[in-house]
């Protein structure tokens, strides 16, 4: 009976000496997958970041390389097996595929911006100095701004091609502005051409005005606010 009491006891004490480490390698690989995922979760919330600067740039590459970083922390987090993930991964994986599908929008932005740039630099050149601003001058910048149309051609993205057609009626009602005060300039009265100067003034502003709204447009398309709250969802925050 002592020979098996002792042999009882002693298999008790392996059980629980094997269930003890057991329990402790599971709770360490617990801990280190647990690292792994907080490292990722962070990587994710700084690539969201850049992402959202590159759409407000229209940078393309940093857009295609952040969302290439992305795809590849979804697929180390989504091997994890003893964190909650499964809810976040499928959010971030749905998310990450929408703005997968924009590679092409982002690089058509960085285009219309750069046109955008070259108007606004045309205009000012023209324009920015009221002193030198002559008859004949004016007539040439009419033609001048006129071959400042964007080929909306070059373009696919709905939304951009909206905006090249703003852009090209706005340029065209700047041209007939331009002509007229060209065509007066001699013969009007001092009024009249002020009037028209702010028309043309009215125009240029009114243009500025229609591409800002356009760029929020853009920026909607990306669902900045999805980003907020997936880099919420796993420490439950508040919004």
């Amino acid at each position: 009976m002592k020979k098996i009491l002792i042999a009882l006891l002693c298999s008790i004490a392996v059980t629980g000496f094997a269930i003890y480490e057991a329990k402790s390698m599971v709770t360490k690989e617990y801990e280190r997958q647990d690292r792994i995922f907080e490292e990722a979760y962070a990587g994710i919330g700084l690539n969201f970041d850049m992402i959202k600067i590159a759409v407000v740039t229209g940078d393309a590459e940093v857009y295609q390389s952040n969302l290439a970083e992305l795809k590849g922390r979804i697929n180390e987090i989504d091997s994890l097996y003893l964190v909650d993930k499964d809810e976040f991964v499928d959010a971030l994986s749905g998310y990450v595929d929408s703005l997968n599908e924009k590679v092409k929008l982002v690089d058509e932005i960085k285009n219309m911006k750069e046109a955008m740039t070259k108007l606004q630099e045309e205009f000012n050149k023209k324009y920015g100095n009221k002193d030198e601003i002559t008859k004949e001058k004016l007539k040439a910048a009419k033609d001048e701004i006129m071959g400042l149309k964007i080929d909306k051609t070059k373009f696919a993205e709905e939304k951009i091609v909206a905006m090249a057609e703003m852009m090209n009626a706005v340029i065209g009602e700047a041209a007939g502005k331009v002509g007229a005060v060209a065509d007066c300039i001699d013969t009007c009265y001092k009024n009249r051409i002020t009037e028209i100067n702010n028309e043309l003034a009215g125009v240029f502003g009114s243009f500025a005005e229609n591409a800002a709204k356009l760029n929020l447009e853009f920026e909607k398309e990306f669902d900045f606010d999805k980003m907020t709250e997936l880099k919420k969802i796993y420490n439950n925050e508040e919004e």
